[in-house]
């Protein structure tokens, strides 16, 4: 059980995969191609050693975002951008946006399963207005369309998520207000 919420949108993207499945086996020469590829698969990953157990690592996520005093380290390491004048705008928002990118990075799931407890507590205009930025950062990310800021924050969650993997693996939960440069 991969353990991901069961919205609407959540149910739509699994069915979608499973259709697209089907119709990619359909079309193959050997029908059970597909299935052999499974069985391949599972016995190879029955003689791994160092499997990461991606839903331990969701469920100690599970409504989880980066505490306020890790943002504060990693908002204090961005530096202002060039030419600007301003440090960049790093409040709740952005907060939210970054927790939803460690636990994407951390789990291996989607970003829109991501738990976001931030946005939750917005009233429903700002939620959306939330969301559709969420939505936004990682559309640059995944076009490769970021600013020098948006780099400069996902170096630092790159280096908060080397940090947190083994102890998430380990342990079973996320170390409260724990951060790599602490």
């Amino acid at each position: 059980m991969l353990d991901f919420p069961l919205t609407a949108e959540g149910k739509h993207r699994a069915a979608d995969g499973a259709k697209r499945v089907h119709q990619w086996a359909r079309q193959r020469p050997d029908p059970g191609e597909f299935e052999e590829a499974v069985h391949s698969l599972a016995d190879y990953l029955d003689q791994c050693d160092s499997l990461i157990d991606y839903r331990r690592r969701r469920n100690a996520l599970r409504n989880w975002c980066i505490p306020e005093n890790v943002w504060r380290e990693i908002a204090s390491r961005i530096p202002e951008p060039e030419n600007a004048g301003h440090r960049p705008e790093l409040g709740e928002r952005k907060r939210q946006t970054a927790s939803i990118v460690v636990w994407a990075r951390l789990s291996e799931g989607e970003h829109v399963f991501a738990p976001h407890p931030i946005r939750d507590r917005q009233d429903p205009k700002n939620r959306n207005a939330w969301r559709l930025s969420d939505y936004a950062f990682w559309a640059r990310i995944e076009q490769g369309n970021t600013r020098q800021v948006d780099d400069q924050l996902l170096a630092l969650l790159d280096q908060y998520i080397a940090h947190l993997a083994p102890i998430i693996d380990l342990e079973g939960e996320v170390p409260k207000g724990s951060s790599p440069w602490s």
